[in-house]
């Protein structure tokens, strides 16, 4: 964990905490829990996954569920595929480990550049890291 910090919201009386984990390989991945807006919230990269507002009567299985998912990107078997054209980015997705692996074996992402000028995926750790330009 990078970081952790408490912090004060300064549209209302609610107070939130965020935790901060950073990848060495890729700083700009970041990898945040925080309770900003009364709710439990992950964000890595492009994406973010709500839970629990505090009020669920499940508080428990919402914290474990945020912990699998940042255990998952932590070891690397979610990761980011991104799909770009010319200098703009055009769209990104999650992807598993197992779909990265598949892809590689049948050499997919290179076979399948005909609209996407480049095609890069980035792990949280950079071991499935690749780019692929047309």
């Amino acid at each position: 964990m990078e970081a952790f910090q408490a912090k004060k919201n300064e549209d209302s009386d609610w107070n939130y905490f965020e935790f901060k984990f950073t990848s060495e390989i890729h700083p700009e991945l970041n990898l945040e829990l925080n309770t900003y807006d009364e709710e439990l919230t992950l964000v890595f990269d492009d994406f973010h996954w709500h839970f629990d507002r505090f009020s669920e009567t499940d508080f428990d299985s919402e914290i474990e569920e945020a912990i699998k998912l940042i255990k998952e990107i932590q070891n690397e078997d979610i990761m980011v595929l991104r799909l770009s054209k010319g200098q703009s980015f055009n769209k990104s997705k999650l992807i598993e480990k197992k779909e990265i692996i598949e892809l590689y074996k049948t050499d997919t992402l290179r076979n399948n550049l005909d609209w996407w000028e480049t095609v890069k995926i980035e792990s949280f750790k950079g071991t499935y890291d690749k780019i692929y330009n047309k």
